[in-house]
């Protein structure tokens, strides 16, 4: 993804690209393929689909990452992508959770 600053040709303002990182997590709890695990695989095609046609072009989903579920990995996982974010954009998490419920 090219994250650079556009610029706005009704008003002259310079917005920055607005990109999405989705986290999902792993395997939790005898769970082995996390909803959110499952979800992380077909995302990245139904938007890619929906970007070239409905989103506006400053609006990009550049990541879409499972995470371990352990907290210590799951935060050092994390810290390694806040790290990615291009400077010209501004990145919005969003983290995709699920939870068991044994009845």
């Amino acid at each position: 993804m090219a994250s650079e600053s556009k610029t706005d040709s009704n008003s002259g303002n310079s917005s920055k690209v607005i990109d999405f990182q989705i986290t999902g997590f792993g395997e939790f709890d005898g769970v082995k393929q996390n909803p959110t695990e499952m979800l992380m695989g077909v995302l990245p095609k139904l938007l890619k689909d929906q970007q070239q046609s409905a989103l506006p072009e400053d609006l990009h989903f550049s990541g879409f990452t499972v995470l371990e579920v352990s907290g210590e990995a799951a935060t050092a996982s994390f810290k390694q992508l806040c790290h990615t974010a291009p400077n010209a954009c501004k990145r919005v998490w969003v983290r995709a959770l699920a939870s068991v419920c044994h009845c």
